[in-house]
């Protein structure tokens, strides 16, 4: 009698061990968007590769899965993932079979259950957030040694307290504001601007001040 009743724990713990692992599994979307010149590219292949194929090179045979683009640009990829992975994903235009460098890809670490999304700008280089937001950066030439507070979308992301050129990463293909404030060393108020602009995937928006060393407006 006690036997049986081993045997039977025993086989509900491994019913359990199973289901466990099955449930670990989870149903994760990339969309990755070809552009060329900013334009979608419908009947792009886009292949997926694991860190250990990129090892050895991106080559479209050896790929893990292949989509190719809608007529919007994108391919999407359903997936089940199991723990945080990483993965290359690689366009082949013009009926290429292999990629070299970093060369029309993108990469994405992902957790099971996630939604992520990248575009790939065909012949340029893919920039993109730990959100998996593709990037731009915003550049700034500060003609000051006096020290001024600096905002990127209401939010503190530095303080100058010297001249030079300062850059910040962006999500690309949405609206920003920065602020530049002074913070020091002015006679009556101090100089400030703001600026409103959009950057593009891997574009850079370069701004300059402030005017003059009287000027209340610091952005020419």
């Amino acid at each position: 009698m006690m036997l049986c009743i081993v045997t039977v724990f025993s086989s509900c713990e491994k019913e359990d061990d199973e289901n466990e692992q099955k449930e670990e599994q989870s149903a994760t979307t990339v969309e990755i968007t070809v552009k060329s010149n900013g334009i979608p590219k419908a009947g792009i292949p886009v292949c997926m590769f694991s860190t250990t194929t990129a090892s050895i090179g991106f080559y479209k045979v050896g790929a893990q899965k292949t989509v190719a683009t809608d007529s919007d640009g994108i391919a999407t990829f359903e997936l089940n993932v199991g723990t945080q992975t990483t993965f290359y994903f690689v366009a082949f235009p013009n009926n290429a079979t292999s990629s070299n460098g970093n060369e029309n890809q993108a990469v994405l670490t992902i957790k099971p259950g996630e939604t992520k999304s990248a575009i790939i700008n065909i012949g340029g280089n893919t920039t993109y957030d730990n959100k998996g937001n593709n990037v731009g950066t915003v550049s700034i030439k500060h003609n000051s040694s006096s020290t001024y507070n600096v905002y990127i979308d209401d939010k503190l992301i530095d303080t100058w307290t010297k001249s030079g050129t300062y850059s910040y990463e962006v999500t690309a293909n949405v609206r920003h504001t920065i602020k530049v404030e002074q913070k020091n060393g002015y006679l009556f108020s101090p100089t400030k601007g703001t600026k409103t602009f959009t950057v593009g995937d891997g574009e850079n928006v370069f701004f300059s001040g402030p005017v003059s060393n009287t000027s209340t407006e610091y952005f020419n």
